[in-house]
């Protein structure tokens, strides 16, 4: 199990962003206050070689949106979650713009969400995410998370995932059900072991104290696959720990993914 805390960006910004959704919207608490890309024009000029004439241009949109994120010092992971992109380019540049690093990283349908590692820079440095949506999408990505995560043990067997419907469903006065369709989220439940008084403090103390309610991003397990990347604050309402051992602890969790 990973948690990005604190977070590490400094800045975000995007070549380009459709009107009312910024790219500073990504740095929020919301999934669903998105930031949305727009057409990137680029002009080119042919020169005709006639004195009075100013040339000929034409406009060209084939560019893909991409947002710049300014890192502190030492981050190694970078999170996104609830993008539409099919696929993203990830670019590491040096202070000095120098590129590092790139690679490319295909999101699934049913998980819009993605982490990424990488190796950490002993300076402040910009990475690059450049967002491909699938063909008539306008890219779009609702959060990112940057830093260099706590690792803990992965939770035990008997791990729950389960659905929580936000829809609304009322009774009518004739008896009919009324529904509003609303969204659906996940929630994870479970228990993992730490060491104490080691993990067990900066669970408890550093990182959900300090931090409180506000969601975080967690890797709930190390497995390949992006299925366990969540954007979630604590369910319940409380985190429980049990000292079973001399210097070993358990800790009871419930994370409900965010909005």
């Amino acid at each position: 199990m990973k948690i990005l805390y604190p977070d590490k960006i400094d800045s975000v910004s995007a070549n380009v962003s459709a009107t009312n959704y910024p790219a500073t919207n990504v740095q929020n608490n919301s999934r669903l206050k998105i930031w949305k890309g727009d057409e990137v024009t680029t002009t080119i000029v042919w020169d005709t070689g006639i004195v009075w004439d100013t040339g000929i241009e034409w406009a060209m949109s084939n560019n893909p949106p991409i947002i710049t994120v300014t890192l502190a010092t030492g981050t190694n992971t970078i999170a996104l979650f609830n993008t539409n992109a099919s696929i993203v380019d990830f670019a590491i540049k040096d202070p000095g713009g120098m590129v590092l690093s790139n690679t490319s990283y295909t999101i699934t349908k049913t998980n819009r969400n993605h982490w990424i590692s990488f190796t950490a820079l002993a300076s402040t440095h910009n990475v690059l995410v450049v967002f491909y949506a699938p063909d008539g999408s306008t890219p779009e990505c609702g959060i990112i998370r940057a830093g260099i995560p706590y690792s803990f043990d992965n939770p035990e067997y008997g791990l729950s995932e389960t659905i929580t419907d936000y829809s609304i469903i009322k009774e009518l006065n004739n008896g009919a059900p009324y529904f509003i369709q609303r969204e659906v989220v996940r929630r994870f439940s479970g228990i993992f072991h730490v060491t104490r008084d080691d993990e067990f403090y900066i669970f408890m103390y550093t990182i959900m104290k300090n931090n409180g309610r506000a969601p975080l991003a967690w890797q709930i397990t190390d497995l390949a696959n992006q299925d366990w990347i969540v954007f979630a604050w604590y369910g319940g309402e409380e985190f429980d720990g049990s000292h079973d051992y001399l210097e070993d602890s358990s800790i009871s969790f419930i994370l409900e993914e965010r909005l």
